[in-house]
């Protein structure tokens, strides 16, 4: 948890930099992500949800199913997936 608290810090710093204009809210949650996901967006009454994705193939995302997919049918507000820039590369977990 700690490495990708580090990058949404680093990337919420960036985004004040640029602007003073947007509120945003980082929530830690337990459970089954796409429920999680989708009852605090309801909760907190979003305007729009940004997701992150693994850019999955379409076996594995049959196969695992895919929270972004499941979100997008369930939430009331706007979307956005924001796909991981190709030259960036993947962050290993230990």
């Amino acid at each position: 948890m700690s490495n990708s608290s580090a990058i949404f810090n680093l990337k919420l710093q960036d985004l004040n930099l640029r602007t003073r204009r947007i509120k945003v809210e980082k929530n830690v949650g337990a459970g089954m992500p796409k429920l999680v996901i989708c009852a605090a967006v309801e909760k907190l009454g979003a305007d729009i949800l940004v997701m992150g994705s693994h850019d999955y193939g379409f076996f594995k995302r049959a196969l695992l199913g895919s929270v972004s997919d499941h979100c997008a049918r369930h939430v009331k507000c706007p979307m956005l997936v924001v796909k991981r820039p190709k030259n960036e590369p993947s962050i290993k977990y230990s």
